[in-house]
């Protein structure tokens, strides 16, 4: 049976730990520091934080994809007018009323990998789901890039429903997203919800990018 993590991997993590400890701990008292280390409380809280990490880090879907550098994009423009990326949809999609436009994208393509992670049972309220988008260190992606990703695989969306929320320049949190609807058809929409009353409920993959990357 292959091992879950290797020597390798076990030292290393270990090697890690032991430096930040030596960092953190250095200047404090010698009695204190040895009793806080041999206190199962900790134990028990790095068990639990290391159990918490495996659960948020398990069932995420990957897809690294080429996309042009964007425009600022904090703020949507309200335009029901306009079609979005039909594209990257495909002719079978529905436009929702409160559909918004997309600034146009400018730069180079380069590589950006997406991360998308499911929702638990219960509806999440806009806090949480940014709360969840920290504990995982992503932060949300940009329509541009899920638009994307639906270029790179037109059948994603038979698999899964996906979104991203995120601030615009005047703190409303705004929300984008994609699934397939009951007749077959993909339904795209977003919405900008000043007083953040949206909830998410249902099955949901939201995508994110690692925090320090930039689009």
């Amino acid at each position: 049976m292959t091992p879950l993590v290797s020597e390798a991997q076990f030292e290393k993590a270990v090697s890690t730990f032991r430096d930040l400890l030596r960092k953190q701990l250095e200047g404090k008292g010698r009695d204190v520091v040895q009793r806080v280390l041999g206190l199962k409380s900790l134990q028990t809280a790095q068990v639990k934080l290391l159990t918490r990490l495996v659960q948020l880090n398990s069932g995420l879907v990957e897809r690294t994809v080429f996309c042009e550098t964007r425009a600022p994009w904090g703020n949507f423009v309200r335009d029901a007018q306009v079609e979005l990326a039909p594209s990257a949809m495909g002719d079978e999609h529905e436009r929702l009323a409160s559909l918004v436009r997309i600034p146009p994208l400018s730069g180079p393509a380069r590589e950006f990998k997406v991360t998308f992670f499911p929702k638990s049972n219960e509806d999440w309220a806009c806090q949480k789901l940014f709360d969840e988008y920290q504990e995982r260190e992503l932060r949300p992606a940009s329509p541009q890039l899920i638009l994307a990703v639906l270029r790179d695989d037109p059948n994603f969306l038979r698999q899964y429903s996906i979104g991203t929320q995120w601030h615009d320049n005047n703190r409303s949190v705004c929300s984008f997203w994609c699934k397939k609807g009951s007749n077959g058809r993909k339904l795209i929409d977003a919405e900008c919800d000043r007083h953040q009353s949206h909830l998410w409920q249902g099955g949901w993959l939201f995508a994110g990018v690692e925090a320090e990357a930039r689009e």
